[in-house]
């Protein structure tokens, strides 16, 4: 039988996991070597950002190991591509971002009360609209059931860009009360709510990956107080709130591997179970260079269409079917002779050669990297001028990060929530505007210089 790329590296894996676990323990000590002064926590999503960017590339080295890479030089334009964005990661990343004698600024309190209230109330209806609409994905495609996926843009797509977008300002505020402020017993019941419809929301995603918004938030709100010495025993609170969280996802992911070794009384399938989730975060190499299909990929040019195209389509500037199709849905069902709406993760390695052929690709991921070390020194060297503003910083610093997986998806995640986040920053800046007037008399307080 001719299996695609994807099984035949299963089948390989499966017959010899040694190979695929060592090449990523090798990389991921090399990343951790090159990288080591940049990573602050193992909460900091820009270290698993790094993590993943190592197994994935592992994945792409142990496929052309296993001989399954469809021409032997694809390699070299490969491993070109990682180098690349490694330099420009390093070169343009600086570690000593963070003042050591800087305080944070819990200005502006009242702002950050209403900026949550606005925030979650609007969370919480789009949530309830959703679910009454569509229901929760994770169980309505358990049971076989993509309404949601084929109604996301015709409908409830909008509700949720909302939610997504609002998600870091609703997250960050319930940390600010839970942790920082004494709370009502009313107020206690309304964090309560709004926690719980939270975790609804991301658990009920079906992205294995969205829960860590909850750990990367609260890292994000921890290295935000550490600096301030009254809130010390609040930054060791959230510190091993981190640490139960992750450590509570590792332990459920141990179990799962153990309990289906378990199952077959085979205890070896764990390094199995392990190469196998490895090579997960590397799929999209997988169905690009194994069968060929690199070269069934129609050449493309504008890449500004596949960057900015979901936004552009979103706001109706361009009609949806004027988008290019997306290539790794396209990779997929040419494997799988399929027309289902899937794919792979798009890394930064695919979508340059796609579009701008190897030396292309090579200078997309060299960007890549510039663009992710930039993100970083702003976001940390502004972190502690206002908690206010502190949603709109771990906002571009995830999408900084998340370029890596899938740069499209990054940068329309970034405008949307952007976009919402100034909408209630306008909206409460009209609020205490006119508060301001009116407790003054009806008119602005204006300083006359003679």
């Amino acid at each position: 039988m001719d299996y695609n790329g994807w099984i035949k590296l299963i089948i390989k894996v499966n017959d010899e996991p040694e190979l695929i676990l060592s090449i990523s323990a090798l990389i991921l000590l090399l990343s951790w070597i090159i990288f080591r002064k940049n990573m602050y926590s193992i909460y900091d999503p820009f270290t698993l950002a790094i993590l993943s960017e190592a197994m994935a590339f592992a994945t792409g080295i142990a496929t052309y190991e296993y001989g399954l890479f469809y021409e032997d030089n694809l390699i070299y334009a490969f491993i070109a591509t990682e180098l690349c964005f490694v330099i420009g990661l390093y070169t343009f990343s600086s570690y000593e971002v963070c003042s050591k004698n800087v305080k944070c600024l819990l200005k502006d309190e009242k702002k950050i009360k209403i900026s949550f209230y606005i925030a979650s109330l609007i969370f919480l209806v789009m949530f309830v609209e959703s679910v009454f609409l569509v229901g929760i994905p994770a169980i309505s495609m358990a049971m076989g059931d993509y309404a949601y996926e084929n109604n996301y843009y015709a409908g409830v797509g909008l509700f949720v860009i909302i939610k997504s977008a609002l998600q870091p300002m609703v997250l960050f505020g319930l940390w600010y009360f839970i942790f920082l402020k004494k709370k009502t017993i009313l107020m206690k019941i309304y964090i309560s709510i709004i926690l719980v419809a939270m975790i609804i929301d991301i658990a009920g995603s079906g992205s294995k990956s969205a829960a860590l918004i909850f750990v990367f938030t609260l890292w994000f709100f921890g290295k935000y107080v550490e600096k301030e010495p009254k809130y010390y025993r609040c930054a060791r609170k959230i510190n091993k709130s981190c640490k139960y969280i992750l450590g509570l996802a590792c332990l459920v992911a141990f179990l799962t591997m153990a309990i289906r070794a378990d199952m077959y009384n085979d205890y070896t399938m764990v390094f199995n179970e392990l190469a196998l989730r490895i090579i997960g975060y590397g799929d999209g190499f997988v169905y690009y260079y194994v069968d060929n299909f690199h070269n069934f990929i129609e050449t493309r040019e504008n890449i500004f269409m596949e960057l900015f195209g979901q936004i552009l389509a979103t706001l109706r500037i361009v009609d949806r079917d004027e988008l290019p199709e997306v290539y790794t849905r396209q990779l997929w069902q040419l494997a799988n002779h399929s027309i289902q709406s899937m794919g792979p993760n798009g890394r930064h390695n695919i979508i340059g050669e796609v579009y701008w052929g190897s030396f292309g690709g090579c200078l997309f991921s060299f960007a890549i990297g510039v663009t992710l070390g930039k993100i970083r020194t702003f976001v940390f060297n502004n972190i502690y001028r206002n908690y206010y503003y502190l949603p709109v910083l771990y906002v571009i610093y995830n999408s900084g990060v998340t370029l890596l997986t899938d740069p499209a998806m990054s940068i329309t995640n970034l405008f949307f929530s952007i976009c919402f986040m100034v909408i209630i920053y306008i909206i409460i800046h009209f609020i205490f505007d006119y508060n301001t007037t009116v407790k003054r008399g009806g008119t602005k307080y204006e300083n006359n210089v003679s």
